[in-house]
């Protein structure tokens, strides 16, 4: 190697080549071109190697089982020659490591070597600590690894009336069981992407699938998943139709009821206010009419005391002191009588007018006890009313539109499963 890295005019240290060579770290590389005689060393962060490595001499009996039979047996000479056979240069990486694997009590429909799929469908195998494989109903996870696809789908759930715009994913486990891809098998479960690798496990065991998986089939199998998510996705809300409110993602049915009492009680508030405005202008009215009557009353009672004490200074010139005093004539005592008979119905009229200013006021007191019932009463009907809309609560759910779904990602996934 050290003679072909030098140079055509034979400038090339080769100690320094071979120095240089031999302190190569991990992932290091010396760069010879043509077009210059420098020499660099490049580092690379990632490298991969399809080379399996030296042959054990149990591989080499396995990989030459097949070749070797009848002939005599423990010729180790033999079989490192057919094994040198074996590997030969047409011989691509996967097969070499599957020949080198294990190969006995494999069943028909088993392989050491991985079957290819489409290049488009990224390929990874399931751990066997995945906590949703007990949902495959594939038994617990062992030495086999049965295919099937993964897909992920972004659903978006729009309704503009409820003022929703709500974005969820879905994940499911498609088995290539059968002999094509059936939605209808597919298995929704929550995955995780750490719960895939993209390394084998040690000497893997295929389970062929029943059938090849290619570009028309899974194109097919994500119109149908769009087909079933459309006709059985919805998202659930509730909905109050009376306040035309909807629950909000991730709401709870006692959440949103007591959003709905809430919403409730600003209406109720907002009602409420409408009737006391207009009850406040009549109230006002009636205690304005009630204080001009109490005024009146007062008035009344004031003149009727005044009268009643100007009798009483008058007694003397009473026919009843006239005769009693007999110091008056008929015709003074005629006079007294026809003053006193007029002052007796001066008295009923007066009495009369402080009785129906009396019961004005208890008409207008009457009427505000009224006004107060009024006000009371609607004020209950009101919050009856209201309490029974914020009770009325119902389910919606928001349909899936096949244009608001969207395949994500679909991968080819190796399953552990047990085989008896």
């Amino acid at each position: 190697m050290v003679d072909g890295l030098q140079t055509a005019d034979g400038s090339s240290d080769v100690a320094e080549l071979e120095a240089t060579i031999s302190s190569l770290g991990k992932r290091q590389f010396l760069l010879r071109t043509t077009k210059s005689s420098d020499m660099p060393v490049l580092a690379s962060r990632w490298a991969m190697s399809y080379l399996a490595g030296p042959l054990t001499s149990e591989q080499i009996s396995t990989l030459m089982a097949d070749k070797t039979a009848g002939a005599v047996a423990g010729s180790s000479s033999s079989s490192a020659s057919g094994a040198a056979t074996a590997v030969a240069p047409d011989s691509t990486p996967d097969e070499t490591v599957a020949a080198a694997a294990p190969t006995t009590n494999l069943a028909d429909d088993e392989s050491a070597v991985a079957p290819s799929f489409l290049d488009s469908l990224p390929v990874r195998y399931v751990t066997a600590s995945a906590p949703w494989l007990g949902q495959l109903d594939m038994g617990p996870p062992g030495d086999r690894l049965q295919a099937a696809l993964a897909a992920r789908v972004k659903l978006l759930f729009d309704e503009r009336k409820a003022d929703l715009r709500h974005d969820e994913e879905w994940e499911a486990i498609v088995p290539l069981t059968g002999d094509r891809l059936d939605v209808d098998s597919a298995i929704s479960v929550d995955f995780d992407d750490r719960d895939f690798t993209t390394d084998p496990p040690p000497n893997p065991i295929y389970i062929l699938p029943p059938f090849d998986v290619g570009a028309s089939d899974v194109r097919s199998l994500g119109a149908d998943l769009k087909n079933h998510l459309a006709a059985e996705e919805t998202y659930e809300l509730f909905v109050n139709p009376d306040l035309k409110l909807y629950s909000r993602p991730g709401e709870s049915q006692d959440a949103f009821a007591a959003r709905c009492r809430e919403a409730a009680d600003d209406e109720m508030d907002a009602e409420v206010a409408k009737i006391r405005d207009k009850l406040e202008r009549k109230q006002d009215s009636l205690q304005t009419a009630l204080a001009k009557a109490e005024d009146r009353v007062e008035e009344l009672e004031v003149q009727a005391e005044g009268r009643r004490n100007s009798q009483l200074i008058d007694i003397g010139t009473s026919v009843l002191g006239g005769i009693l005093g007999g110091r008056s004539r008929t015709r003074g005592l005629a006079t007294a009588a026809r003053r006193m008979s007029s002052s007796s119905r001066q008295k009923a009229s007066s009495e009369a007018r402080l009785d129906s200013a009396r019961n004005r006021v208890a008409e207008k007191v009457e009427d505000l006890d009224e006004l107060e019932a009024e006000l009371a009463d609607a004020v209950l009907d009101i919050e009856s009313e209201w309490l029974t809309k914020s009770q009325t609560i119902e389910p919606f759910e928001v349909p899936l539109e096949k244009t608001d779904i969207t395949v994500d990602d679909l991968m080819l996934v190796w399953i552990p499963v047990s085989r008896s």
